[in-house]
């Protein structure tokens, strides 16, 4: 779990993560490799259905971080925001010279 301004936020630097970890590695089939990034605020995502029913906040859950996302989408909690890299996306972040998730200022 983390603290962000906002979910977009959130994704963004999982995004960046995972594509920084990309770069030392030179044997992935680019063609295949895309990414999702599903983000929800758990105490929104908790307060639609009522405190009486699921999705529970995750102590009551009985969930760890790890696996929260999961729960959240089994009980049909709508995310915050997704954020979706097809392959020519996830190459081109992962070789950029600014670096993974970085925008090149104009």
């Amino acid at each position: 779990m983390e603290w962000a301004v906002s979910a977009e936020e959130v994704a963004e630097r999982v995004l960046a993560r995972q594509f920084t970890a990309l770069r030392g590695e030179r044997d992935w089939d680019w063609e295949e490799l895309w990414f999702r990034v599903t983000v929800w605020d758990h105490a929104n995502a908790c307060d639609w259905a009522g405190w009486q029913q699921p999705p529970y906040l995750p102590e009551k859950a009985g969930c760890t971080p790890q696996t929260y996302g999961a729960y959240l989408r089994h009980h049909g909690a709508e995310p915050h925001a997704v954020e979706v890299r097809v392959p020519r996306q996830v190459r081109a972040a992962v070789h950029s010279p600014t670096g993974p998730g970085l925008a090149v200022a104009p």
